[in-house]
């Protein structure tokens, strides 16, 4: 199984980057490179990667645990986001969702999307924030 950016792979309920991926919007944005729906390598390693707990894999690719500190050093609020982000503020958090992982394999290679069920997701509705070049 392979993970990545492109948005026509995302699970059902997962709409963050609709607006962000079209055709129309990457090439307003310069970005006329890249694939529609394909936003891997321009969003970074924290969007990708937040909260994550690799925990679960360690017997897999055989290693252990360690520790991982992440700084930001540029972040900032662009002014066509401050009412949404007031938006999102006032939403109660609610319990995060789990994963299983029903079957086991020997290589982290043989999992397949099957392989995986998201229980407990429970979104609030999506909040436009458009963005900002």
């Amino acid at each position: 199984m392979r993970m990545s950016g492109v948005t026509k792979a995302a699970c059902d309920k997962v709409h963050i980057w609709d607006a962000n991926s079209t055709r129309e919007f990457l090439d307003t944005v310069g970005l006329k490179d890249r694939e529609e729906g394909d936003l891997g390598p321009i969003y970074g390693f924290q969007w990708r990667h937040f909260g994550a707990e690799y925990k679960g894999i360690v017997p897999i690719i055989k290693t252990k645990p360690g520790e991982f500190i992440h700084t930001l050093g540029d972040s900032h609020v662009y002014l066509n986001h401050v009412d949404a982000l007031q938006e999102q503020l006032k939403r109660k958090p609610r319990p995060f969702p789990t994963l299983t992982i029903k079957r086991k394999v020997e290589n982290i290679e043989d999992f397949m999307a099957d392989d995986f069920e998201l229980n407990g997701y429970n979104p609030y509705p999506k909040i436009n924030m458009p963005m900002a070049v």
